[in-house]
């Protein structure tokens, strides 16, 4: 009897240390949400406003005002080559070749990924609002500067770099806002927002042509820039007004702040780095291709297929440019369904295999199938790419990152039309290998993709409990390091 007396008494010291270890659980995890509660009452009214859930419906207005500011800021850029006949006959420039204004294109083109990086990282300290406003007011005032500038340095500074610095604040802080307002609706999100991109390269053009056409003046291209101005700067500044992040960054624990040193030396980061080159030189390699390779059938070493005329030529790279606005919408749903790692896949050997036959296009109809059908492919690259990065990197620095990695696109879209060109000349004219070189770039960004990145999912041991307290997923590079490389 005494012996069951002392085995209860035992059994009733354990549970007595059971039940104080719960309520003392209890009373931290009350404490917690206290502390929790306080710092959200603590926040502005604008400021909780802020906080609703993720996928919310009305992240699709964020949406909309991202796909304006690429819509307008971009397409403005890209209807340079509208206006090139006008440019090389006008006396106040000193009537400047083809290879002088390809420099001014290029440097607007090379300055936004440059200026990227820092409107991308103070997009994450300030927001994107001010970020995206500036976009809009900087390509008004590009586009007027340069209606009054009677010199080429003159012409070269206002284009190129003003306009580079209005399309450096334009991508990553607006692919930023959409990745944190969005998680299994993302890459939906992003293909929206790209939309904007191709839909600006394809209508931006046309009203810049009926703005010069109203001219009596052939030759005078001033007056549609700055109409061209009011027109496109008006709805970007409006966008970027609105247009701001789900939350603060106050889901995520003080030590997932990443220094520059951790992001740029970051394994993921490098391999989207190279991944975003590879898809790059093929992109821009098209869109500067298309037309030439078009205009050079009837010609050596193609002197036995049908010669196509310049319209017709130009007409294919209009057909692009609206097959990747379509694509851009559905790439990004299929993402959502089927996963962004996979689609990034199949889209990137897809435009690989269209690359490599390309050369073998010998007819007007089958560039023309060439065109929409790589038009749609590749902005499955585009489309999916951003949002590799936010599956990996979700989080208060997305801005950064998201502006670090687009860095590789960077270059792929400088070095690659020149090396396309260059390797063309070098075997007179004839585009085979050149257009190889591009699917190689291709093939690369779907190796690195399918080897050398990690799945897509989190695995639970890393995520943040505060940020998963607060419905959101913080999964930081540095703590994945020391994870699994596992691979589909």
């Amino acid at each position: 009897m005494d012996i069951e007396v002392a085995e209860l008494s035992a059994k009733v010291v354990v549970l007595e240390d059971e039940v104080d270890s719960l309520q003392r659980e209890n009373a931290r995890q009350l404490l917690m949400l206290k502390e929790k509660d306080g710092i959200i009452q603590e926040l502005s009214s604008a400021s909780r406003d802020q906080i609703l859930p993720v996928d919310h419906h009305y992240g699709f207005v964020m949406v909309l005002c991202a796909f304006t500011v690429q819509f307008t800021v971009l397409g403005g850029i890209n209807s340079f080559g509208v206006f090139m006949d006008e440019f090389r006959t006008d006396s106040d420039l000193g009537r400047p070749s083809d290879s002088m204004l390809s420099v001014v294109v290029s440097i607007a083109n090379g300055l936004t990924p440059a200026v990227g990086c820092f409107s991308g990282s103070l997009s994450d300290r300030i927001g994107p609002k001010p970020i995206q406003t500036a976009a809009g007011i900087t390509l008004g005032a590009g586009l007027v500067v340069s209606s009054y500038c009677r010199s080429y340095p003159a012409f070269l500074v206002s284009f190129g770099m003003i306009l580079g610095v209005a399309g450096g604040c334009t991508i990553a802080p607006g692919l930023a806002a959409i990745g944190n307002w969005f998680e299994h609706r993302r890459a939906l999100a992003y293909g929206f927002v790209y939309a904007g991109s191709g839909a600006g390269t394809t209508l931006v053009p046309l009203l810049s042509r009926y703005l010069l056409d109203l001219e009596d003046d052939e030759n005078e291209w001033r007056r549609p820039f700055r109409w061209l101005a009011l027109f496109l700067a008006v709805p970007a500044c409006v966008a970027g007004l609105v247009i701001r992040r789900r939350t603060p960054c106050i889901a995520h624990e003080p030590d997932s702040h990443l220094s520059l040193r951790e992001i740029v030396t970051n394994r993921v980061i490098i391999v989207l780095f190279f991944v975003g080159m590879g898809y790059a030189w093929a992109f821009f390699s098209i869109i500067v291709y298309t037309v030439s390779y078009a205009q050079s059938f009837g010609e050596k070493p193609y002197e036995n297929r049908t010669p196509i005329g310049d319209s017709s030529a130009a007409f294919l790279l209009s057909i692009f440019g609206a097959m990747s606005t379509v694509g851009s919408a559905i790439w990004g749903e299929l993402a959502r369904r089927l996963g962004v790692r996979r689609m990034f896949k199949v889209a990137s050997l897809s435009t690989a295999v269209l690359m490599a036959a390309w050369p073998f296009c010998g007819s007007y109809a089958l560039l023309a199938c060439f065109a929409a059908c790589s038009g749609f492919a590749i902005a499955g690259c585009v489309t999916c790419f951003p949002a590799l990065a936010a599956e990996y990197f979700a989080g208060p620095q997305l801005g950064a990152i998201i502006a670090i990695v687009f860095l590789g696109f960077g270059i792929g879209s400088l070095a690659g039309p020149p090396a396309t060109g260059f390797l063309a000349e070098a075997m007179d004219g004839e585009y085979t290998l050149a257009f190889l070189t591009c699917a190689a770039g291709l093939i690369m960004s779907f190796a690195l993709v399918h080897f050398c990145l990690p799945l897509d999912e989190c695995p639970a041991e890393l995520l943040s409990p505060v940020a998963d307290n607060m419905n959101r997923v913080s999964f930081t590079p540095a703590s994945y390091n020391h994870g699994t490389d596992s691979t589909l």
